[in-house]
């Protein structure tokens, strides 16, 4: 496997978790209880973090070989 094929896979994955947040924060404005709402909004900031990591990881694969291409320093050594 590539880096570019492994860069189409993160994008799906922050793809998919986009998706469940925007349906989770849709669910926490219709939600009637106190208790469900702080569930819900518990639930977004544990997805939040993924999702920011499977869009850099999706960047870095996508571009890791370009000249010129300043790697976020989060993910080198």
């Amino acid at each position: 496997m590539t880096l570019q094929q492994l860069s189409y896979q993160y994008q799906e994955q922050a793809r998919v978790l986009h998706q469940r947040i925007v349906d989770l924060r849709r669910a926490q404005a219709q939600c009637e209880s106190r208790e469900n709402e702080e569930h819900l909004r518990q639930r977004i900031r544990d997805l939040e973090p993924l999702h920011r990591e499977s869009r850099q990881l999706a960047e870095l694969t996508a571009r890791y070989y370009d000249r010129g291409y300043h790697k976020n320093a989060y993910y080198t050594l």
